[in-house]
């Protein structure tokens, strides 16, 4: 049953989201200008035993009135609205096993906060994820295929599960949200430079909040060994660099028992970031896999922002 509310207009809007979703990089998309964070592009891979897998991360740019036109219209419950003339658009694909997914997230391009969220993910069957941002809660929809139904018709995706989730306050009375996949970009920037540095904000994954915080806690000697793209051209590293470890620790905020674990990257805690602390790439992060164990994903590709 569709939220009370939902339009026709709004129904179309999920199918061309995952069109969207499914197609090529967004039109008119730039890479962004602002000085928060370096990257343009990552590729991270890990393997252990039988689990392979491979994220890549493209953060870019669109133009404020573009931007409205990919998130989704709910007037009647105060949806959050873009408050500059630019929108960070970060798109996040991947592979694990046989399982295919790709997630965008459209932010605030000054303080990552989360306007909209969208995942498709498709292995035995294809789902999408839509979280629309408003002013004091997050609308939430998941859609389904049929069995058998080829993934690009999304005109005959289900509506398995559809709610609006009330958002937390903090002591100020701010309800502002940032997604998970934020905490890379803050832990890229230049806020985190020392041993103590800290920062905490509050996240929402699926269905919970959490205050997660990232913490310099000291440093470790790292192999790094990646294809790194610039302004210069292309070249290879493969060096060992002295990086800032950044310990990532999560509060759930809320009285209610917790659902699923906090996941960051699709890795449990206890999570830590080695970033080197003259590019502020993030070269490794480490965590654990419920199938494996420990895990380390080690950054393999680069694209830096345009000089």
């Amino acid at each position: 049953m569709l939220y009370k509310g939902t339009s026709l207009q709004q129904i179309t809007f999920l199918s061309a989201i995952l069109t969207l979703l499914l197609a090529l990089p967004a039109q008119s998309a730039t890479p962004p200008s602002h000085a928060g964070v370096r990257w343009h592009q990552l590729e991270f891979q890990a393997s252990k035993l039988f689990v392979s897998g491979k994220l890549q991360f493209e953060l870019m740019e669109l133009p404020a009135e573009q931007a409205r036109t990919q998130l989704l219209e709910m007037n009647q419950h105060q949806p959050l609205d873009p408050r500059s003339e630019k929108v960070a658009l970060l798109l996040v694909r991947s592979e694990l096993m046989s399982n295919r997914g790709e997630m965008r997230v459209w932010m605030d391009p000054n303080d990552y906060r989360v306007y909209q969220r969208a995942r498709i993910s498709s292995g035995s069957n294809s789902r999408l994820k839509l979280y629309r941002y408003l002013q004091s809660a997050v609308y939430r929809v998941r859609k389904e295929s049929e069995s058998g139904t080829p993934p690009m018709d999304s005109t005959q995706w289900r509506t398995s599960s559809e709610q609006v989730i009330p958002l937390l306050a903090d002591g100020s009375g701010s309800t502002a949200m940032r997604d998970p996949t934020a905490l890379l970009l803050l832990a890229s920037s230049a806020g985190l430079a020392k041993a103590g540095d800290t920062v905490t904000t509050k996240v929402f994954t699926d269905k919970q909040f959490y205050a997660a915080t990232l913490t310099v806690t000291g440093s470790r000697r790292v192999k790094a060994k990646y294809r790194l793209d610039d302004y210069s051209g292309s070249r290879n590293v493969a060096t060992k660099l002295d990086t800032l470890k950044i310990e990532l620790t999560t509060k759930l905020l809320s009285a209610a028992p917790e659902d699923e674990a906090f996941e960051f990257l699709g890795l449990n805690g206890p999570v830590a970031i080695y970033v080197d602390p003259k590019s502020r790439l993030p070269l490794q992060v480490e965590g654990r896999q419920s199938r494996v164990g420990k895990v380390t994903v080690d950054l393999r590709k680069v694209r830096l922002q345009e000089k």
